[in-house]
């Protein structure tokens, strides 16, 4: 609850709704569930290979945009 505290405590539900509208929003709330899942002690952690493959994935998205 501290690290909530610092961040500005619970969104109200306008709060919320105006969040929700960001361009970012979905990419932000997906974020915070991976850093969640991420502070759970017995999840085990995938092999770097698997992060590497997210990389690649993202890079050519990128390199793809940059070229249209």
């Amino acid at each position: 609850m501290r690290s909530l505290e610092l961040q500005g405590r619970i969104f109200s539900s306008e709060n919320a709704e105006a969040f929700l509208q960001k361009p970012y929003a979905e990419d932000a709330l997906r974020l915070r569930r991976w850093d969640d899942r991420a502070k759970e002690a017995d999840r085990v952690t995938p092999e770097l290979d698997h992060n590497m493959g997210v990389v690649d994935r993202v890079m050519q998205r990128h390199e793809a945009r940059e070229v249209s």
